[in-house]
């Protein structure tokens, strides 16, 4: 990550349109995991490559990093809305609060839709389905959403 610089932060289900967005940003686009989920690197990781731009990983705990040493320059929600409400997956306005602290621009687009049968991480004990904590230790997480 110490070579990230004037990239573009994204973070939720990427969609076509925010692809399109991204063509016209550059091609250095910062991937977070998305925890509990790891939607970043399940959905949105392979569309990107796919789609040719550079990928550069970053876990999540690690983007106010990103943040401070100043190599970000946008970021990108994608979210969904629903009765008029801008709503986002786990994260979104921690994301969201740490732009608008540096100064950042921030735009919303409409998210991807997701097949959660093919999810295999549902909280934050697996990664890719194996389990990394012990069984003991795991509680239940429900599904996460915020008001932007």
């Amino acid at each position: 990550m110490s070579k990230v610089e004037n990239a573009v932060l994204i973070w939720g289900p990427v969609s076509s349109e925010g692809i399109n967005y991204l063509r016209f940003q550059g091609k250095e686009v910062v991937v977070c995991e998305n925890r509990p989920y790891l939607l970043g690197l399940i959905h949105n990781k392979p569309l990107l490559e796919k789609e040719g731009f550079r990928i550069v990983y970053c876990p999540d705990n690690a983007i106010g990093h990103l943040f401070y040493k100043n190599a970000v320059r946008e970021v990108v929600l994608f979210c969904r809305k629903e009765k008029g409400i801008i709503k986002g997956i786990s994260g979104s306005l921690y994301v969201w609060l740490l732009a608008k602290l540096h100064s950042l621009p921030v735009k919303i687009f409409q998210q991807a839709e997701i097949n959660w049968d093919k999810i295999k991480d549902l909280n934050a004990s697996t990664l890719e389905g194996n389990l990394m904590v012990e069984p003991g230790n795991i509680e239940p997480v429900e599904f996460e959403a915020i008001e932007l």
